[in-house]
């Protein structure tokens, strides 16, 4: 049995061994993060991107590992921070980074490992030193060009200048990253604003925004404000930004920095500066007569690939997912101390062999299928998943899954706290009379009431909105 086994099965681990267990595991675990990317041009794109992006989640999972060695190793962080001096300077962009960004914690999380560029900024000035932000920023949204522009600035080979953007997660294909490029907004001089523009920063300002104040000793600290304020009350405030600034710093008791920093980040710059909103025009195309349009014809990959060596690839990596698990079961049993952080590892670490296991359903559906189907009791918990998950251009009765109605009411007396989840369950399937109910309850306008029960999630049409239906990363 070797170092790990050994010590993982003692009866009682004194402070030392449990430094080594954790030390040991984290090597085993970058070990294993070596092999995600390993070989990976060999195979689709598709699939390369969805091993990279796991790779980048196992990153911030092994990073996890690191905060409960600090429990047996309380100087090992420290020296990791002091004895390098570009450490200080990589880290000051981060600074920077988070004092503009409202969400900067969720950045980290999986699902959000994909393109964002204020994140992707910085990380790419630090893979690539000799080029300054405004050279890095005149590419946003333009990879291919990037990569062109390096490789002749800097003469690196296009595989390594790929492989560099895959780290800082900029990867080749980022759906909503493209999108955010069509909406990329203006700054409007102009100090009167129009009703489009007022609506924008409206809609912006409400919602969970994270900001930097400073407490009673002027020690920065993050604080999360859930800004939620009727249009009503905003529009008394359309042409007045220093009023709103001040309503916002009574309303949630913040400073002016904070109130400052949530008006910036829903599009009102400053005073006689606002952000433009996109605007979106249908263009009508007119062919002559004797014209036809042409049908468009689907992409066809050309890329070959061995499929059954991506197969292999798939079960290695699930392999060794399991084979880690294992150890940190027993840790989990043996050190009672740090479960909580334990937990929280543990846990991305199955959602990554879920994710292993999807992408290896799409190569091996006979054996991704037999581990479904093979036990009975699997079957109604399928059946079940596919309505409390959603289903992609599927409408699902919101009243056909209790996830999903509890999660509605739980919205909507976040909406309106004056009532509760008791009484918005006797008006189930009654959306409409529930309406009538609140607005005399409330004294408020049916139309106010049904679109911030439309906002929570209670559609007119009692359909399973789309935040629900689609789950996941």
């Amino acid at each position: 049995m070797d170092l790990l086994g050994t010590l993982v099965t003692k009866e009682k681990i004194n402070g030392t061994e449990k430094a080594v267990i954790f030390r040991e595991l984290i090597k085993r675990e970058m070990d294993l993060l070596n092999d995600y990317c390993k070989n990976n041009h060999k195979f689709p794109k598709d699939y390369r991107i969805e091993f990279c992006h796991l790779h980048n989640i196992k990153k911030i999972n092994i990073a996890r590992l690191l905060t409960i060695l600090k429990f047996y190793d309380p100087r090992f962080i420290e020296i990791l921070m002091s004895t390098d001096p570009k450490v200080r300077t990589f880290v000051s962009y981060f600074f920077e980074f988070i004092e503009k960004h409202p969400y900067f914690e969720d950045v980290l999380e999986p699902q959000n490992l994909f393109g964002n560029w204020d994140y992707i900024r910085y990380k790419l000035k630090i893979l690539f030193p000799q080029l300054t932000f405004e050279e890095i920023d005149r590419f946003k949204f333009k990879r291919n060009e990037f990569i062109q522009y390096v490789k002749e600035k800097l003469g690196e080979p296009e595989e390594m200048i790929e492989d560099k953007l895959n780290l800082a997660t900029w990867y080749e294909s980022v759906p909503y990253l493209e999108l955010e490029s069509e909406f990329s907004p203006g700054v409007h001089p102009d100090p009167v604003m129009t009703p489009e523009e007022w609506s924008f920063i409206k809609r912006n300002l409400k919602g969970r925004k994270n900001i930097i104040i400073r407490d009673e000793t002027g020690k920065e600290k993050l604080v999360y404000v859930e800004v939620d304020i009727p249009d009503e009350e905003l529009d008394k405030y359309y042409k007045n930004r220093e009023g709103l600034k001040k309503l916002l710093m009574e309303r949630y008791n913040i400073d002016e920095s904070g109130a400052e920093q949530i008006l910036r980040k829903a599009g009102w710059e400053s005073p006689g500066w606002h952000i433009v909103p996109p605007i979106h025009e249908d263009v009508e195309v007119k062919y002559p007569e004797e014209e036809k349009k042409e049908e468009e014809k689907p992409e066809i990959s050309t890329e070959k690939y061995d499929i059954l060596a991506l197969a292999s690839h798939i079960r290695y990596l699930g392999g060794r997912e399991l084979e880690l698990l294992n150890y940190y079961e027993l840790v989990h049993d043996k050190i009672p101390e740090v479960h909580d952080k334990l937990h929280l590892f543990m846990r991305t670490k199955r959602r990554i062999l879920g994710k292993l296991f999807g992408l290896y359903y799409t190569v091996d559906p006979v054996m991704a299928e037999a581990i479904l189907i093979n036990d009975p009791e699997n079957i109604k918990l399928l059946k079940e998943l596919t309505v409390v998950t959603g289903v992609r251009d599927k409408t699902f009765s919101i009243y056909d899954s209790s996830k999903v109605w509890n999660e509605i009411k739980k919205r909507v007396t976040f909406i309106f706290p004056e009532v509760s989840e008791e009484e918005i369950e006797k008006f189930k399937g009654k959306r409409a009379e529930f309406v009538k109910y609140l607005s005399q309850k409330l004294g408020k306008s049916e139309e106010y009431i049904d679109e911030r029960l439309e906002r929570a999630g209670w559609l007119r049409n009692e359909e399973i909105p789309a935040f629900i239906r689609h789950i996941g990363p």
